[in-house]
């Protein structure tokens, strides 16, 4: 079985982003195909580094939301990830990034860009374009190289 974990950072919680995550998260017949749909406050150290020190961003949100499921199957595969794309379509007003430390799977490849503030994420292709122009370190969180 192959876990499949999806983040986001909410920017906050109102009351239309809150009943979103229930119904998404239980729905009206109390199930869903998510195992988990974690909440974390995010202040403390991560609000407390400077948005200079790194090239993440999104530092200022209060929240992360952390969705998990269980897809032993291509079939479950595709209805969590169906389900989570329609989660995060109708909670994307309350949405500001991604936070990396949880992104999996495809998500770190098609979501990287996401968890950086885009002059950041831009000296990061240019740093990458001269040193590792053949894009070899293309793994897990990549960044692309410059064009």
């Amino acid at each position: 079985m192959r876990p499949s974990i999806h983040a986001t950072r909410p920017r906050d919680l109102r009351d239309d982003a809150i009943h979103t995550l229930v119904r998404y998260g239980v729905n009206d017949q109390g199930s869903s195909p998510l195992i988990m749909t974690e909440v974390r406050h995010a202040g403390g150290a991560i609000r407390a580094t400077s948005g200079d020190a790194s090239p993440i961003g999104h530092r200022d949100v209060d929240y992360v939301l952390s969705l998990v499921a269980v897809t032993p199957t291509p079939e479950t595969q595709q209805a969590v990830a169906a389900h989570v794309a329609a989660f995060k379509a109708d909670l994307a007003p309350a949405l500001d990034g991604v936070y990396m430390n949880f992104l999996d799977g495809d998500e770190t490849r098609t979501c990287t860009k996401d968890a950086y503030a885009q002059a950041h994420f831009q000296k990061l292709m240019q740093l990458k374009a001269r040193y590792d122009p053949q894009d070899r370190f293309c793994h897990s969180f990549n960044i692309p190289v410059a064009a």
